[in-house]
């Protein structure tokens, strides 16, 4: 099973694939990213070596590990933390907050459809 939030949460549930500490993007020339939107801006978090082991810049690798929602007040005081988990790390790193879905029922709901049908895609039972 995949540790989500860094190990911190259930493992079946993250808001992005980069709240799973084994989640990363390696583009042609071996540059690792953490996020999508990391890898268009190409800001890498390391480098895979010839030899194929990791080598990591432990402080910009740990910045995608330390979201913890449990920690910020906003996020405990909110009914949608079951569901976003904390919301977008990339947005948390970059403007110091996360994208909160509660402000926007919307995507709110869309979330919650896009979860149950991935869910039932998968042969997942409530």
């Amino acid at each position: 099973a995949r540790a989500g939030l860094g190990g911190r949460v259930g493992p079946e549930y993250a808001y992005c694939n980069t709240d799973y500490k084994d989640h990363w993007l390696i583009d042609p020339v071996g540059s690792i990213f953490k996020c999508n939107v990391e890898f268009e801006l190409n800001n890498p978090v390391g480098k895979l070596k010839e030899d194929g082991e990791l080598d990591l810049d432990e402080q910009l690798w740990s910045r995608w590990l330390a979201k913890d929602p449990f920690n910020r007040h906003a996020c405990k005081e909110c009914t949608s933390l079951p569901i976003c988990l904390g919301g977008c790390v990339f947005a948390l790193n970059s403007a110091g907050s996360p994208r909160c879905i509660a402000q926007d029922e919307r995507l709110t709901s869309e979330y919650i459809i896009l979860k149950y049908q991935q869910s039932k895609s998968q042969g997942v039972r409530s």
